[in-house]
């Protein structure tokens, strides 16, 4: 598995740093976000690190997606593809309407 030792979802898919786990397959992980952007705010990744859309593999690409589709059914989702200060390709789902509460404190214990 291709890791960074510096990327925090590298660390947290490690079991290194502690997350919420909404699902986990052999290749991805979809955790809650513990910063927010709304309450249900989670995030899906690949296992094998990748800084952006632009390297990641056809198959890890399509990995993410069927995560995604799995987590969508636990709510109205707003699905972003981003690149954001974490230097590791992720996709962002955000709740449209509130869901889950904070799961910052959950996280953190």
């Amino acid at each position: 598995m291709k890791t960074d030792p510096d990327c925090i979802f590298c660390q947290i898919i490690a079991g290194q740093m502690p997350c919420f786990k909404l699902l986990e397959d052999d290749d991805t992980l979809a955790f809650m976000d513990i910063y927010l952007a709304s309450d249900g705010h989670c995030l899906v990744v690949a296992k094998d690190h990748y800084s952006t859309v632009f390297e990641i593999s056809d198959d890890a690409f399509a990995a993410v997606s069927r995560s995604v589709a799995r987590v969508q059914p636990l709510g109205k989702w707003r699905v972003h593809l981003v690149q954001s200060a974490v230097v590791q390709y992720h996709n962002q789902i955000v709740r449209k309407a509130p869901f889950l509460p904070s799961n910052r404190a959950q996280a953190e214990a």
